[in-house]
């Protein structure tokens, strides 16, 4: 069987600081009406400037990039989490991987067509960067599941 290529079993442990991190930036985010400024990191990003009635050109305007790298920080989070190599990493675990990803896949596009035929506005906004990140809460969940009910049962057997 071909081994996959998976993160140090350390990584976890990383992924979980930086969510710590990024939920509680994503909770002021949420929760509070002035929520964390936006312009807290600004970078001149490439795109399209000048507004709806000017010329469109091609220009570098500097834009607050706070939220975007809240956002982005938590995905790698949830990827250093989700690719991390078990201690006792073998083809048991990485069936249970398998079958965990499948499943959390199937729950994924169910959600997704809830969102596009329940929610409109900003809910349905809300939802879908929610809907990015489900797949990786799903799986992991999932599999630490499947693998504490596992290493429960060979407790159990001897």
């Amino acid at each position: 069987m071909n081994k996959i290529n998976l993160l140090p079993v350390h990584a976890k442990i990383y992924g979980y600081i930086l969510l710590a991190l990024c939920l509680v930036c994503l909770a002021v985010i949420m929760t509070n009406d002035a929520g964390l400024p936006d312009d807290l990191v600004s970078i001149a990003m490439p795109g399209f400037g000048g507004g709806i009635l000017s010329k469109y050109r091609f220009v570098f305007e500097k834009t607050g990039m706070t939220h975007e790298l809240v956002f982005v920080l938590t995905a790698i989070a949830l990827f250093l989490i989700a690719f991390a190599r078990e201690k006792d990493e073998d083809e048991y675990c990485m069936t249970l991987r398998l079958k965990s990803w499948v499943w959390a896949a199937k729950i994924q596009m169910a959600f997704t067509i809830g969102i596009f035929l329940f929610l409109f506005d900003v809910p349905f906004l809300y939802a879908l960067v929610a809907n990015m990140f489900l797949v990786f809460v799903l799986f992991r969940a999932k599999f630490d599941y499947e693998l504490w009910k596992s290493r429960k049962e060979a407790s159990h057997e001897k």
